[in-house]
């Protein structure tokens, strides 16, 4: 049974005490342990210093006899009323907390961080200008005047309870789950795939698995390190980077008939990750997909110039179209709209927005905050964006009003300096100690393959447990103006989610596709050895 993330309340709620006349800017240190707060030290100087790293000055946080590199992975939190540093200590994985006995004190220390973290992340003033340029604001938070900010009527329900039932075991490693929109779904395992029946608010196990073999005598078998369903869901499609090639897999002759090389003008590309042409692209008579590696974007077709898939054992993907950048972009993930946009996420945690026939230049380039991009989703509408890093998701609106005043998207017109400030998904410290630190991986919301509907839920994993967050709960509490708590750098954070634990380590979860939900919202989720249906119940008024 789920339930709905812990909040970390800080110690000494309510009270007041004194500084030391010799140190008026200290703090006092607290730990976590089993679950309470543990007084560590009654009087502590927190203090910020530089280490050289390569040829970069790197600051840390020194309290006592603990180091910390300053970064997000502290998940540090401030709050200017309690004057308190809420953060999770990587070396001695637990929670902290820094309770400063005068409100200058945490000012002081509150302005050392800022500095720190933006500098480690940027560098100098002159370099944070340079890769910032006017979107500085942005980063801190500050929404433009131009931000159109759609909600849903009526207001969002309270976040309901979850519960789950056991599909299969299995003592195989499962690495990716494939979740279908008509008969199956499928979980890939190192070797082989596990198949299984879509059902009502659910899967069904069948029973039966695919052995994954080489297409033929002579090529030999790779794992495959991702899978996409394709043409009506008839095939899949298998990524294996180490040889740049693409094998299809039949799913009805439950084999491996063609490795398509994938080339462009003779020459061989290294695709790092493939994704469907959009968001409905799986359940469609298509046979094109996306492909992407750090520093190119390329759109594939596994037919001939006769417009016929080949069949061949050996066979080259034809290229259609696609950009080599030569700024090294360093591209790490990407997704498609139901129109068929591209969004891609970087290394350096910015995120591009491509139209769909246009992807030599973005349409929009949002900023980085400095973490990775290691997932990305949007909407079947194109209007919201959810990105995963290890520490944190990002939910980012690409609605905005153009030089005209009509509303515009940030897909297929630049936004330029009207973009909205992003709004960050976190979990508690509380639950950052549960999770043991865990980041946070493949966030992506309810699946919605037709216009008019609006996704409801985002789910993401972290280490054993799975995290849901109310995604029309998320655009209600963090609109423009709204009532929510605030990062260090002004930006807004939600905590409200589900929690689900489970014994091993969540490798994937995805909602059931419209046509196998009622009026919940129903949700696969995978780790490494066993499949569970998570279905929402419903709260009674």
């Amino acid at each position: 049974m789920g339930a709905k993330g812990s909040k970390t309340e800080d110690p000494e709620e309510g009270q007041e005490s004194t500084a030391p006349a010799e140190h008026p800017d200290a703090a006092k240190l607290y730990c976590m342990k089993d679950d309470k707060w543990t007084l560590q030290l009654a009087t502590v100087l927190p203090r910020f210093t530089q280490e050289e790293e390569g040829d970069k000055d790197i600051w840390y946080m020194d309290i006592d006899e603990t180091e910390e590199k300053v970064s997000e992975a502290l998940r540090m939190v401030m709050d200017p009323e309690k004057r308190s540093f809420l953060f999770y200590a990587p070396r001695v994985s637990t929670v902290c907390c820094l309770k400063f006995y005068t409100a200058e004190g945490f000012a002081k220390a509150s302005e050392q961080w800022n500095t720190a973290i933006m500098e480690n992340t940027y560098g100098s003033e002159k370099e944070q200008k340079a890769i910032l340029g006017d979107n500085i604001a942005w980063i801190e938070g500050t929404d433009s005047e131009d931000v159109v900010w759609e909600l849903e009527e009526p207001t969002p329900p309270t976040p309901s309870k979850f519960r789950d039932s056991n599909v299969c075991h299995s003592t195989g490693k499962a690495q990716q789950l494939a979740i279908g929109g008509r008969d199956n779904s499928f979980l890939l395992r190192e070797d082989s795939i596990d198949v299984f029946r879509n059902a009502e608010n659910g899967i069904n196990d069948a029973n039966f698995s695919i052995k994954l073999n080489p297409v033929d005598a002579a090529s030999s078998y790779h794992t495959p390190t991702k899978a996409i369903l394709s043409n009506c869901e008839r095939n899949m499609l298998l990524l294996t980077p180490d040889r740049s090639s693409v094998q299809r897999l039949d799913l009805e002759y439950q084999k491996v008939v063609t490795e398509f090389k994938l080339l462009n003008n003779g020459v061989e590309l290294s695709v790092a990750d493939i994704t469907p042409d959009c968001k409905s692209a799986q359940m469609e008579d298509r046979a094109t997909f996306m492909g992407m590696n750090p520093n190119n974007l390329m759109r594939f077709d596994c037919r001939d110039r006769n417009g016929v898939v080949q069949e061949s054992p050996h066979a080259d993907a034809s290229y259609l179209t696609g950009h080599a950048f030569s700024g090294k972009p360093n591209f790490r993930c990407m997704a498609t709209t139901g129109d068929g946009h591209v969004v891609i996420g970087a290394a350096d945690g910015r995120i591009r927005l491509y139209k769909d026939s246009t992807l030599s230049r973005a349409k929009t380039s949002f900023p980085g905050l400095g973490s990775p991009i290691t997932a990305i989703d949007c909407t079947f509408d194109g209007k919201w964006i959810v990105a995963t890093t290890e520490n944190y998701l990002l939910v980012i609106c690409t609605v905005f009003k153009n030089k005209k005043g009509i509303h515009a998207n940030g897909f297929t017109d630049q936004m330029g300096n009207s973009m909205p400030a992003p709004r960050m998904l976190k979990i508690s410290a509380n639950d950052i100690m549960k999770t043991g630190g865990a980041p946070f991986e493949k966030a992506q919301f309810t699946w919605i393959t037709e216009a008019g509907k609006q996704e409801r839920w985002i789910t993401a994993c972290c280490g054993n447990y799975n995290i849901l967050w109310n995604f029309r709960y998320v655009k209600t509490v963090m609109r423009p103006g709204g009532n929510c708590p605030k990062d260090h750098r002004g930006m807004m954070v939600c905590t409200d989610y589900q929690i689900e634990p489970k014994q091993a380590k969540v490798i994937g979860s995805s909602f059931m596709h419209d046509n196998f939900t009622t009026n919940a919202n129903a949700l696969v989720v995978a780790t490494e050895h066993d499949v569970f249906n998570v279905n929402e119940e419903m709260d009674e008024d």
